[in-house]
């Protein structure tokens, strides 16, 4: 368990094998994502080091909920979800200790039932940085990162593989984390002549980077120096 600095989770479980390195390098594809917009070196952080205690920590703030009003029982949701963690009984219930708030369940109801709490992505997102700030209280110093805006696609990895929305930007690396999303950031917003992916999904990416700015976990300025 190391502590995070954060409310939320105040402390977090790290992977055993993470835990006992020497020291942590941390190589990200950066594509967009369905729960958090933009998924780049904060999020790989955030998920990535924890172990699965440390993964529910986080997600149990995106945990579906089932409005028995609308669900026609249709189990578009059950069909839908990858680890199978939805079950029918009288209505779909949703095993905590199993769903990872992928949101699939919810992109495929028919009548809308499936749906997040309110005020989720909040929490979500505080929860998800303060997890990845574990990870570099643990490393300190000893820590880099290789952010590589290649195939960047509209969704992350996990899913289908999917045409890259943007032509390869190359890799950016640096020993501060803000520094290499920000910039990362600034140069698919700057290929896509647009905030791409908070067109995509409607979440406000700055959110990710100014609550990481407040824990501490880098510098959002940056000098950007190209290495032919």
């Amino acid at each position: 368990m190391v502590e995070t600095g954060g409310t939320l989770v105040t402390e977090l479980e790290l992977g055993q094998a993470i835990y006992e390195a020497d020291y942590l390098v941390v190589l990200s594809h950066c594509p967009g994502h369905i729960s958090v917009g933009y998924a780049g070196a904060l999020k790989n952080l955030g998920m990535g080091c924890s172990s699965k205690n440390g993964k529910r920590a986080v997600h149990r703030f995106s945990i579906p909920l089932v409005d028995h009003d609308s669900c026609e029982r249709c189990e578009s949701c059950m069909a839908a979800c990858p680890y199978a963690a939805i079950q029918l009984e009288e209505f779909p219930v949703i095993d905590a200790q199993t769903c990872v708030g992928c949101a699939r369940c919810i992109s495929v109801c028919p009548t809308g039932a499936m749906h997040n709490p309110e005020g989720w992505f909040e929490q979500y997102i505080t929860a998800l940085v303060e997890a990845a700030s574990a990870g570099l209280r643990k490393f300190g110093a000893k820590r880099c990162f290789l952010n590589f805006l290649t195939d960047v696609t509209a969704m992350c990895d996990c899913t289908y593989q999917q045409e890259a929305l943007l032509p390869d930007l190359g890799a950016l690396a640096s020993r501060d984390l803000l520094s290499v999303e920000q910039a990362s950031y600034d140069l698919i917003e700057e290929a896509a002549g647009r905030d791409l992916f908070q067109e995509l999904f409607g979440i406000a990416i700055e959110r990710q980077f100014s609550l990481a700015e407040l824990l501490g976990m880098g510098e959002r300025s940056y000098t950007m120096t190209t290495l032919s």
